[in-house]
């Protein structure tokens, strides 16, 4: 009805948990194409809200921001998605040292989150690596196993170019299953492989001017807070690709990036 794909946990392809204990479950989707795309979207959206609590006087506007707390934090718990778990756990404790404002808000996201988890302790058992589960095994190669190629990508050609991993990776492993040729997940490796050194060399400058000038602008007392949220950009791109190689992704970024800014200084200019 609403156009979202169906994803059976039956069927092969699905992002699924599996393990003796907890069965064959399906991993929270939303309406993105992957749980962990997903659950870093979850991830963003609750440090934004956590964010806008302190701004928030009204009674109503309150619960309406800690009912949708509590949605978020199911769906991102739902997810399963360990990059976005952890990247929240350190979102957090970063924003409940800086801002005592955080920390009721911060409470509501651990404690809806560790419900769910124990309602559902077999299925984390196993996504935790608790348990053996040859799925997961899989997943935790598959995901050294790229790094690895990434390397190789590089030490080949010196870049491959921007979104051309997959297809040079087809040249370098021709060995490979269809659906074993994916991005590496991480973003750091992914540069590396598509800009070379010289490409992350002109990131890196592009990217430490903007920081220069924004400190510059605001003081280094305004700019603790923005730093301390997009640290959550970092953590979230060392493990997984879909910040810089997906459509959802980039505007994840581009969005995220505009709300933690904006409200600092609305008048910033180019002059």
């Amino acid at each position: 009805f609403l156009g979202i794909s169906s994803h059976p946990a039956a069927e092969a392809g699905g992002a699924i948990v599996q393990g003796n204990e907890g069965g064959r479950w399906l991993r929270a989707y939303g309406s993105f194409s992957h749980p962990n795309v997903f659950g870093g979207y979850m991830a963003m959206s609750i440090v934004l809200v956590i964010a806008l609590g302190k701004q928030v006087t009204r009674i109503a506007q309150r619960t309406l921001l800690y009912c949708s707390l509590i949605l978020q934090s199911a769906g991102l718990a739902f997810s399963f998605s360990r990059s976005a778990l952890l990247t929240m756990g350190f979102s957090l404790v970063l924003l409940c040292v800086r801002e005592k404002s955080a920390r009721i808000t911060s409470l509501i996201v651990v404690v809806v989150i560790a419900i769910c988890f124990s309602v559902y302790y077999p299925v984390l058992r196993t996504r935790a690596g608790i348990v053996n589960s040859t799925h997961e095994t899989v997943s935790r190669v598959e995901r050294v196993v790229g790094m690895q190629d990434a390397v190789a990508l590089w030490a080949f050609s010196g870049g491959v170019g921007p979104g051309n991993f997959t297809l040079a990776l087809q040249y370098l492993r021709p060995e490979y299953m269809p659906w074993e040729y994916q991005p590496v997940h991480n973003v750091f490796f992914l540069l590396l492989a598509e800009l070379g050194v010289a490409g992350i060399i002109l990131l890196t400058i592009s990217v430490l001017a903007f920081f220069m000038y924004w400190f510059k602008a605001v003081g280094r007392g305004k700019s603790g807070a923005p730093i301390l949220i997009l640290f959550l950009l970092v953590i979230l791109g060392m493990f997984d690709h879909y910040l810089i190689s997906s459509y959802v992704g980039m505007m994840m970024v581009a969005v995220f990036t505009a709300f933690v800014f904006r409200p600092i200084v609305p008048n910033l200019s180019t002059e």
